[in-house]
């Protein structure tokens, strides 16, 4: 009687055990597979209430508008001038096209889930050291008209924007995406410079050793607008970017009065900011390129990027965000933002926070206001 009692215990403790074994794997699954519970397992495991909720009570009252000095048309002007001269060392936008390299139009390397393309071309836009930064140009069947640039970010090439471009396509837009510089076909990497020998420029190297290295970054979305508006003769420009991407353009829609919707998905917070303890680590180099910060600062860029006739920025942010510019800070200088845009003559700007997910991308949600916004200010 006793060993049947010992074998029917065990029994039930491995099945048990069995069971919790399962729903703990199934907890873990959701954890990182399903977004609702990672945005619950991401606070819950947050180490302060600032990281995603609350905002630092120092944040709170710090006057941003105090940082704004562009508040009139004549400003914006002059704003675009010197963040043109930080970028190129002088003011002015370049007018060089990219060469254009027609494709077959299948499926682009790395990105999936596109629709029927009528026409594929992989653009060159070169520097020195043989370097070319290689944006692609997808145009759907059934094209819109519209076209739309996309910039990406750090760590990743465009193909992890598969989904966003996927349905930009299907809604008839077609798009030219971009590498970050050091994610495309072809790197900086062991180049010779003639002055100090053989050197890897990549990882922002270039910044230290190149002559105007911001325009590496941010000159191949200016000459595919002078793509967009030269050879497709298309007058008005929409831009987006990720992460970095959203840095780009920002600089971009800030000193081209050309763009006229610019889209900042994760992209950047002003200064003051991101140096709270919270986002200290949050310093990509080129945001913090002297040159550019000698001639403005982010809060004069915010206005420049909104400022005009029939212009629109926004910043979408990821309230969750496991990598970058999380929590809600952007509602911090929205008011002062717009306050300023519309003291300078017509425009828009705005921010919005995601709260759908626990990532580090452009999500379902994100996607859906990125194409009702560009949809509804199509002329």
């Amino acid at each position: 009687m006793a060993a049947n009692w010992r074998r029917l215990l065990l029994k039930w403790s491995l099945i048990t055990l069995a069971i919790l074994i399962a729903i703990t794997g199934v907890l873990v699954y959701l954890a990182q597979n399903w977004d609702p519970a990672r945005v619950i397992y991401k606070r819950w495991k947050a180490d302060s209430p600032y990281t995603y909720d609350e905002i630092e009570p120092a944040l709170l009252e710090y006057d941003a508008d105090s940082l704004i000095s562009v508040r009139s048309e004549e400003e914006v002007a002059s704003l675009r001038l010197r963040i043109q001269e930080a970028v190129y060392g002088e003011p002015g936008l370049p007018d060089r096209l990219p060469i254009v390299e027609e494709l077959a139009p299948e499926p682009v390397r790395g990105l999936t889930g596109l629709p029927a393309l009528e026409l594929v071309e992989r653009f060159e836009v070169l520097f020195e050291f043989d370097y070319a930064a290689t944006p692609y140009h997808l145009r759907p069947v059934g094209w819109n008209g519209e076209t739309v640039i996309y910039n990406h970010g750090y760590a990743g090439d465009i193909g992890q924007a598969s989904p966003l471009i996927s349905e930009l396509l299907k809604a008839g837009y077609a798009v030219i995406a971009i590498h970050f510089l050091g994610y495309g076909e072809i790197l900086l990497d062991n180049v010779h410079d003639p002055r100090f020998g053989h050197l890897t420029y990549s990882n922002d190297n270039i910044l230290r050793f190149g002559r105007n290295g911001l325009r590496y970054y941010i000159d191949p979305a200016i000459s595919v607008i002078n793509y967009v508006t030269g050879s497709l003769g298309q007058d008005r420009v929409t831009m987006m970017g990720f992460s970095a991407g959203g840095w780009v353009t920002t600089v971009a829609a800030a000193m081209d009065p050309r763009i006229e919707t610019a889209i900042s998905v994760a992209g950047l917070y002003p200064m003051y900011v991101r140096e709270s303890t919270l986002f200290g680590n949050e310093a990509p180099p080129p945001h913090f390129d002297p040159r550019l910060l000698e001639a403005t600062n982010y809060m004069d860029m915010f206005v420049g990027a909104g400022a005009g006739e029939g212009r629109h920025y926004l910043q979408i942010f990821n309230q969750f965000d496991r990598c970058c510019y999380r929590n809600r800070y952007g509602e911090l200088y929205e008011a002062a933002v717009q306050q300023a845009v519309r003291d300078s003559g017509p425009g828009m700007f705005d921010v919005i926070i995601d709260t759908s997910h626990a990532d580090h991308k452009i999500s379902d949600w994100a996607i859906e206001e990125i194409l009702a916004l560009i949809g509804s200010e199509v002329r």
